[in-house]
């Protein structure tokens, strides 16, 4: 079997025409500047799952206060620290949107 020793081209190579040029035609477009939003998109996933939270808590104290059932009691104390970590996710939130009054 004899392969073709002719040169090797591109998709690129076609479009361009004879296959002559480095690259593609540079156009100069301006960078943008980075959007910073004014407030933190994640706040109001925050304070939803953190109502949740506490709805959950007083839900599963009361069924396990009312069954005694030490198992929602668990998971009463459970969602008792997740609401926790939650408040301290929104407390650093609010603190981080406010300027810097030390300078």
């Amino acid at each position: 079997m004899m392969f073709s020793k002719a040169p090797l081209t591109t998709i690129d190579d076609h479009a361009n025409g004879s296959g002559s040029e480095a690259g593609p035609p540079k156009t100069s477009i301006p960078p943008t500047p980075p959007v910073i939003p004014s407030r933190d998109p994640y706040r109001i996933v925050v304070l939803v799952l953190l109502v949740l939270c506490l709805l959950g808590t007083a839900a599963a104290t009361a069924a396990g206060r009312w069954l005694g059932h030490v198992l929602l009691l668990d998971l009463a104390v459970t969602l008792g620290l997740a609401a926790s970590a939650l408040i301290t996710v929104a407390l650093t939130q609010i603190a981080r949107s406010r300027p810097d009054d030390s300078r």
